[in-house]
C-alpha cells in the first residue's frame, strides 16, 4: 500500500514539475535571438524592397552625368531589383532615367547606367517589433 502511495506522489511531483517547466518556456541564447532577428529583417527586406523612395541627395547624378551633378537635385527612385531595374526621376528635370540593377547581396546592389556602374548599400535604421510574452521573453 505504501509503495502505491509513493508512486502516486512521484507522479504528482512529475506532473507539477512538467507544468512549471512548460510555463517558463525555452530560453534562447542571445546569439539565437540575434540570428532570428537578422533572418526576420532579411525577410522583411526581400518582401518590401521593391518600392519608391525619395532621395534627398543627387548621388545618382554621378552615374548619369558627372559633369553636371549640380544641375540635378533631389530624386525619386522607383526601385525594382527583383525585376532588374530602377527608375530615377530628378526634381526639376523632365527626363526619367532607367538603370539596370543587379543584386550583389541582400543589402548591396550594383546600378548600371550606360556602362557606368555604382554600388548602393542599404543601411537599416530602426528595428523590428517583437512581441513580449508574459514571462518577459521575446517572440521575434
Amino acid at each position: 500500500m505504501k509503495e502505491n502511495e509513493y508512486m502516486k506522489k512521484i507522479k504528482i511531483v512529475t506532473v507539477i514539475t512538467l507544468f512549471l517547466i512548460s510555463l517558463n518556456g525555452c530560453k534562447k541564447s542571445k546569439e539565437e535571438l540575434e540570428k532570428e532577428l537578422d533572418s526576420q529583417k532579411d525577410k522583411l527586406i526581400s518582401e518590401s524592397i521593391n518600392s519608391v523612395y525619395q532621395l534627398g541627395s543627387n548621388g545618382f547624378a554621378f552615374l548619369i552625368d558627372p559633369s553636371n551633378v549640380r544641375s540635378f537635385d533631389s530624386a525619386c527612385l522607383d526601385f525594382k531589383p527583383s525585376e532588374g531595374f530602377a527608375l530615377v526621376k530628378f526634381y526639376k528635370n523632365a527626363k526619367t532615367y532607367k538603370m539596370q540593377v543587379k543584386t550583389k547581396t541582400l543589402r548591396e546592389y550594383i546600378f548600371n547606367y550606360e556602362g557606368k556602374e555604382g554600388i548602393v548599400q542599404l543601411n537599416l535604421v530602426g528595428g523590428v517589433s517583437c512581441k513580449r510574452r508574459y514571462n518577459g521573453y521575446a517572440d521575434c
